[in-house]
């Protein structure tokens, strides 16, 4: 196994429960006290071609960056960029090559499998700009083995920084991950990282972690984690106890103290506020491949578990993975449930 190394995407993935919304002095607290802890990469938020609050975990510019990241050293930065169905309306190149010098050690950026050739297009130009990359190809369910390798070929000619198998909906096991997870080191060029990024829906993110980490591989892994897990729906794998892992298993030297002060002090509230973790309504809509936005909905709706299962069996192609409420509220009605 090649180095192993955490990236904490608290303040990214975890805006989906609070609207990116932490704060201006907790943005501030959670990135210096994670460099504190050993965590090795800090994603800081989205890149979004927006207007710019500094109490939200989102940034257009190089200065906005910059403000966030400060003089922090020993440890890496990334930022990611969503994917659209238009490519067009992706962030704009033009403001990508402005970031150059924000401090970002890397850019990640989303791929859908159906508009692959498009979206990876969208990464080379990126990459072609002189900025680093990591390519996140979200919803690994939605590739066949000849589509996989198709990315692979596709990415050892951009050359990332790493390639990530992403469990967007929490539908994989263990065998299916390591399967992918076996593709992907035969296939990557041998610089190009490999990332895993889990959710539990199934609540079996550690162990498809733990199925990667069994592997002989001399590359570097990266592992997606979030303090206290943090994370829409059934939340991510926890910062705490994936660096605490690490600390038994592979000689890590993490301050797992210091991460769970972090999250007590920081994070906690926003749990208070609006819970994540495992639910049925998530374990069905995995089940279903579905995207977790409709178990998350049901659930807040408080519909019962038995209206979601009646629900996401009427679902069909796209329908499966765009959630939208009027949409929902209407099917709803046509099928007799409301």
């Amino acid at each position: 196994m090649g180095r192993i190394s955490l990236l904490d995407c608290t303040l990214r993935d975890g805006g989906y429960v609070n609207n990116w919304r932490f704060g201006s002095q907790k943005i501030n607290d959670i990135i210096r006290g994670l460099a504190r802890s050993g965590i090795d990469i800090i994603e800081i938020g989205f890149l979004r071609d927006e207007q710019y609050d500094p109490d939200r975990a989102v940034f257009a510019r190089c200065e906005e960056i910059k403000s966030v990241i400060g003089d922090t050293k020993d440890v890496k930065f990334a930022a990611m960029i969503e994917a659209k169905e238009d490519v067009s309306k992706h962030f704009p190149l033009e403001k990508a090559a402005l970031l150059k010098d924000a401090g970002l050690s890397f850019i990640r950026i989303m791929a859908w499998e159906w508009k692959l050739e498009e979206h990876l297009e969208y990464c080379k130009r990126v990459k072609e700009l002189g900025i680093e990359i990591s390519i996140q190809p979200t919803s690994v369910v939605d590739y066949t083995d000849e589509r996989f390798m198709q990315l692979l070929d596709m990415a050892n000619e951009i050359k990332p920084f790493s390639l990530y198998i992403v469990d967007t909906w929490g539908t994989e096991m263990p065998g299916k991950i390591r399967h992918l997870a076996e593709m992907a080191n035969k296939t990557l060029d041998p610089d190009i990282a490999l990332g895993y990024h889990g959710h539990n829906n199934k609540m079996q993110g550690m162990a498809c972690l733990e199925a990667i980490l069994g592997m002989d591989m001399s590359r570097q892994v990266l592992c997606d984690v979030s303090l206290g897990g943090i994370g829409k729906g059934p939340g991510n794998l926890q910062t705490e106890v994936i660096a605490d892992l690490l600390n038994e298993e592979e000689g890590g030297g993490y301050d797992v103290d210091k991460l769970c002060d972090l999250y007590s002090k920081n994070v906690s509230d926003f749990f208070y506020e609006n819970p994540w973790g495992y639910s049925l309504y998530h374990f069905i809509g995995s089940r279903n491949l579905v995207t977790q936005n409709y178990a998350t909905y049901f659930r807040q709706m408080r519909y019962g578990e038995d209206v979601f299962y009646k629900f996401v069996q009427s679902l069909k192609g796209r329908e499966k993975v765009v959630f939208n409420r009027e949409f929902t509220e209407n099917r709803l009605k046509e099928l007799g449930l409301k």
